[in-house]
């Protein structure tokens, strides 16, 4: 597979690293923005800009590790190059500089970013929220040496500020505390207490805004009330309308239970009576009832407005227990709100008092020190000393607080004159359809407001502002991203990534072999045969669906790494193959071990908590063994690789003793009594030594470590190394004892993170979060059915506030008993929010693939979940995929646009003398930089024809007109589908448009011309001849009708003019034609290739061959 970079993608990429501009880009996946990044710097540097000056702000550590290291290889290199090769290059990166002093600079930028203190600022936004606040510790009012909280710590000095409020209710009952206890009780049980309030301080930001501005009951429940707005159920029934239907019930001799409740409710005091109402007016899920089951036909017919009462009577009861919902909301909100205040309060001390803070409260402080804080105006006057040039990397997964405390650095950027006068530049890359962290913080949306902002400030202060997509990928094979833009053209998945339907393109720049497989779904099969007693209790059966993907995905990589690769191409290696699925757990397990058992190398787990791998939680039992009398401990111990006892010899030793398992040690056989002299040993330095010199001396002084990575493999070793991390850091933070540190063990959610860059000649068994960035020739896609949306919702649900000063309140709603209409549009919202994610997900799954994506996966026995990821993919590729035999059945391969077939081998001639070394082999080989640009048949769109428009005027745009034309004339559906999709699409327009819009559609799909056997977006490609030069061309063809012998290539136009004889059509649109006819001819040799435009103002279908301009075939094809 070939990689050229077509002039326009140069042009592109040249234009984004320009340092004469501030710039937006918008880069597909796969499209080199780490190469453009690496390059602005350059080009920053050679412009004269000193090192010092720039920030570049990355989403992670690799990242940033990544950038910094392409930034320093290409300074480097520049540095060693020839004299005539560094001109050239410096011509290239800095075409308006001086040529000589260019060069000269060019050999030092090295050496000066080197010395430069502190090194080029290349960091993630914490780190350089963290650097801020140690410059300006005082500013920010915390401490000079402040230490960034663990997980364990956070969660031990959570803990210990709950216990201290809550212990305030316990010693004086009758005070706040206890009151607000008390008023909890009826609504939260006393376990779920506990989570309530860390699901309340986990939303911290939001609760010191609100409560910040006064924390008094009154106010907040004024609050509440105002952001869930409980309206007013009304007057109910009257007592007369309600005796008038029990007399027309008992009069029909029906409805009997219904005058009972009737009755009893007439009885009761007005307040009380609803209940009742709701039992006959409502279903038991709160409903309303249908009118049928309240009162029979000859009920109804004789009384005609009993419907619109019974009606009424059910939205006044609904309104009433949304009402009754909000109430209890408020009810349980205020006193926990109250005491998540106090808690927050408590804990805020204790990290004040013990220097720390937390990871995310670096943001938010930083962004208040530059922001609002009492000496932000002295930070922003230094800040503005020393950075000129700001650059965001994976501006799609930037938090509102990341972002402000961006918009707080550049702000003197777009303010005209500041307060230096020197040239200021902002360069932010994203891509809105790999947004995918939404649960740290992420607000996609964000990527498309801030560039208005930021343009529209540009624009103000005449400063240079471009927004420039980079569309082309540098990483996939044209079949994969064929199949990417086909999935994505659906109207809801194109939203989900923040596009019109039919919007997401992608260009590829390799050309080769490729293509898209997708696998029948494996599933659960019924087995009478009993499960084994002695079978673990985790071992998947032979006959569940995930046992079967991953045998046959295991099968699948020994065939194509041991003979024939995908699609006939040359074998690939372990390490160019990647599997990913939605979420770690079974299946990655599965996984693993079926690629270790077969010998097939494989990286194993791409993250893995510490404490959850055995060989850590061996060590762990080890030491609770030593410190206490645990039996169970030490028998996990003794069948350890630390002693390696079998069954049958630790039943020997445990079974019958009358003392404990360490004493029967002492009296047992050889190999026991070794054991129990080891322990002995070992329990003395338990009680002696700090942690780390504790379990080092065991792994490491004793070799230890090598009996686990002989049982368990290397990843034990991987495991224990971040174990003694992990000890190690303990001893420099806290009093360092065994049992301490085993307490905080426990409570650590501390992960061990893999490098999964393909270095390693392994299979990467990962999720698709973890798979950012990467990439690999080969990917499994394996769709296991898990959820799309989280289903553990937090029973704490932020809802606009209407008031200022605060952006939400915080309501307490953990069930649908508190769940009014607000809420339920909260979580809603949230729900669609996940399911976009989800979406995006799939994107940046099937874009790591550069050759082959196999999309797969497995359900259990029931039907497979909606919104899976093989239910999409199979949706999108199913009208034009070709079906072929896979692992689990008959499967669709996609091999659109059909790779462009190699020349054949010439016939061998007898060998010649080998030639004299010619001179040019010793000499660098240069990039011709001549290549003709690659032509894009439909570059002329949107053109119009000379005349009188048919119509005078389209409710859209041209652009988006003409997509969502495109779209429907795609499908074959009925007008009302087609309206409907118009709708979808574009919710603005009135229905007499959207109908109007399909009516044109349905009129063109009507033609005669267009009846019979066709194909739908044709995707072309291949070389052409235009005035004797050979010139790459590719595109998609909206239609190919087809006969024997004969094809029709057939364009759609939407333009409202619509030409009178077809030689009066727009130039671009006959080359379009042309070009399509010479493509076709080369696919189809041998078949005649006919030429249409269809015009969608009047349904015309005008013929094209006699007016196209010669476009002829290179000779290869």
């Amino acid at each position: 597979m070939s990689l050229r970079v077509p002039p326009e993608a140069d042009d592109a990429q040249r234009r984004s690293s320009d340092p004469a501009a501030s710039v937006w880009v918008s880069a597909n996946a796969g499209a080199g923005k780490t190469y453009v990044l690496s390059q602005r710097v350059v080009r920053l540097l050679l412009s004269g800009v000193p090192p010092r000056t720039i920030l570049c702000l990355t989403y992670t550590n690799a990242a940033a590790a990544e950038m910094a290291q392409r930034v320093y290889t290409a300074l480097a290199a520049l540095a060693a190059l020839p004299d005539d090769r560094l001109a050239a290059q410096v011509a290239r990166l800095a075409p308006n500089a001086d040529p000589d002093a260019a060069a000269l600079r060019a050999r030092t930028l090295f050496a000066e970013a080197l010395e430069t203190p502190g090194g080029l600022k290349v960091q993630t936004i914490h780190a350089f929220a963290a650097a801020l606040l140690r410059r300006f510790p005082l500013e920010a009012n915390i401490s000079g040496s402040f230490q960034v909280l663990d997980d364990a710590m956070r969660e031990e000095l959570t803990d210990r500020a709950i216990a201290n409020v809550l212990a305030r209710g316990t010693i004086d009952p009758g005070g706040p505390v206890g009151g607000y206890i008390d008023a909890l009780l009826p609504h939260v049980s006393d376990f779920g207490l506990v989570g309530s309030l860390k699901a309340v301080l986990g939303e911290r930001r939001r609760l010191t805004r609100w409560l910040g501005m006064g924390a008094s009951d009154e106010r907040l429940a004024e609050s509440l009330s105002r952001a869930l707005a409980p309206a007013d159920p009304g007057p109910p029934l009257s007592d007369d309308t309600c005796r008038a239907l029990a007399e027309a019930l008992r009069a029909a001799n029906a409805g009997k239970g219904t005058i009972e409740r009737i009755e009893t409710a007439l009885n009761c005091p007005a307040e009380e009576r609803d209940p009742h109402w709701n039992a006959i007016f409502l279903t038991g899920t709160g409903e309303p009832r249908k009118i049928g089951g309240i009162a029979p036909k000859k009920v109804l017919e004789a009384w005609p407005g009993l419907a619109d009462l019974v009606a009424a009577e059910q939205d006044r009861l609904a309104r009433a227990a949304d009402a009754g919902r909000a109430t209890a909301a408020i009810a349980a909100t205020v006193p926990l709100m109250q005491l998540a205040w106090l808690v927050e309060e408590e804990l805020t001390a204790a990290k004040r008092r013990r220097g720390v803070i937390d990871y995310d409260e670096q943001i938010e402080t930083a962004m208040n020190l530059v922001r609002s804080g009492t000496a932000a105006a002295w930070v922003r006057y230094k800040l503005d000393e020393g950075i000129d040039h700001v650059m965001v990397d994976e501006a799609q997964d930037t938090s509102p607080p990341q972002w402000q405390l961006v918009e707080a650095l550049t702000g003197e950027f777009f303010a005209g004159r500041g307060a230096k006068d020197v040239h200021r530049t902002l360069f932010v890359v994203g891509d809105e359809k790999q947004s995918i962290y939404s649960f740290q913080g992420a607000a996609p949306q964000l990527f498309g407001e801030k560039r208005a902002h930021y343009q529209a400030a540009a624009s103000d202060a005449g400063l240079t502002f471009r927004a420039v997509d980079l569309a082309h990928s540098m990483r996939s094979a044209p079949q994969v991203l064929s199949a990417v833009d086909r999935v994505f053209a659906d109207g809801s998945l194109a939203a989900s990534v923040g596009a019109d339907p039919g919007a997401v393109r992608h260009v590829a720049v390799k050309d080769g072999p490729g293509g898209v497989d997708l696998w029948p779904l494996f599933f659960d099969e019924e087995d009478d045969r009993s499960e084994a007693w002695d079978a673990p209790f985790d071992q998947a059966p032979d006959n569940a669906g995930v046992v079967k993907l991953v045998r046959a995905i295991a099968d699948t990589i020994e065939a194509w790494t041991g003979g024939e690769g995908p699609g006939g191409a040359p074998p690939v290696r372990p390490g160019d193959i990647m599997i990913l699925s939605r979420k770690r757990g079974a299946f990655a397990n599965l996984m693993n071990r079926e690629l270790k058992n077969r010998g097939i190398p494989t990286a194993g787990a791409d993250r893995l908590t510490i404490t959850d791998h055995i060989a850590v939680q061996d060590m762990v039992a080890l030491a609770r063994a030593l410190l206490s009398r645990d039996d169970l401990s030490l028998a996990t111990v003794l069948k350890s690789p630390l002693f390696g006892f079998s069954e049958d010899a630790l039943f020997e030793v445990a079974h019958g003793r009358e003392g404990s398992l360490l004493d029967a040690l002492a009296e047992g056989d050889m190999f026991a009594r070794v054991a129990h002299t080891t322990l002995m040993r070992w329990r003395v330095l338990a009680r002696t030594r700090r942690p780390f010199d504790f379990f080092s001396a065991i792994l490491v002084g004793e070799g230890r470590r090598a009996d686990f990575a002989a049982r368990l493999g290397s990843e034990a070793e991987d495991a224990l190394d971040a174990f003694l991390d992990e000890a190690f850091a303990f001893e420099s933070r806290d009093v360092p004892t065994l049992e301490t540190f085993l307490m905080r063990l426990s409570k650590t959610k501390a992960e061990l993170r893999r490098s999964s860059d393909g270095t390693v000649d392994a299979v990467r068994v990962m999720t698709a979060h973890g798979s950012k960035g990467l990439e690999a020739k080969v990917v499994f896609l394996a769709d296991v059915g898990t959820q799309a949306t989280n289903p553990s919702r937090s029973p704490v649900v932020p809802v606009a506030a209407p008031a200022p000063g605060y952006d939400d309140v915080l309501v307490y709603a953990p069930n649908k008993d508190y769940q009014s209409e607000p809420v339920r549009a909260v979580l809603s919202a949230k729900s669609e929010a996940e399911f976009a994610e989800h979406y995006r997900l799939l994107y940046v799954a099937m874009t790591r693939a550069e050759q082959h994506l196999v999309v797969c996966g497995a359900y259990g026995k029931r039907k497979p979940q909606s919104g899976m990821w093989h239910e999409m993919v199979e949706a999108a590729l199913s009208p034009d995929g070709e079906r072929a035999e896979m692992p689990s059945g008959e499967g669709l391969a996609w091999r659109n646009p059909a790779p462009i077939p190699a020349p054949a081998p010439e016939r061998a001639e007898p060998a010649a003398p080998p030639p004299q070394r010619p001179a040019w082999l010793d000499e660098p080989a240069t990039i011709d930089s001549d290549t003709p640009e690659p032509l894009i048949p439909s570059d002329g769109e949107h053109l119009t024809a000379v005349g009188i428009p048919v119509i005078e005027r389209r409710p859209l745009d041209a652009v988006a007109f003409g997509t969502i034309m495109h779209l429907l004339l795609e499908r074959d559906e009925p007008v009302d589908a087609m309206a409907a999709r118009v709708a979808r699409a574009h919710p603005a327009l009135p229905p007499e448009e959207t109908v109007a819009i399909a009516r044109e559609a349905e009129a063109v799909l009507a033609l005669p011309g267009l009846a019979g056997p066709a194909r739908r977006e044709v995707d072309v490609m291949g070389d052409i001849l235009v005035d004797g030069v050979a010139r790459r061309a590719s595109g998609r063809i909206d239609r190919l009708q087809l006969s024997p012998g004969r094809v029709v290539i057939v364009d759609y136009k939407t333009d409202r003019i619509v030409p009178r004889r077809a030689a009066e059509a727009p130039e671009a649109y006959r080359r379009q034609l042309a070009i399509y006819r010479a493509l076709v001819r080369q696919m189809l040799p041998g078949t005649t290739v006919g030429t249409a435009i269809v015009w969608t103002a009047n349904a015309t279908m005008m013929e094209m061959d006699g007016v196209l301009p010669a476009i002829g075939m290179t000779t290869a094809a």
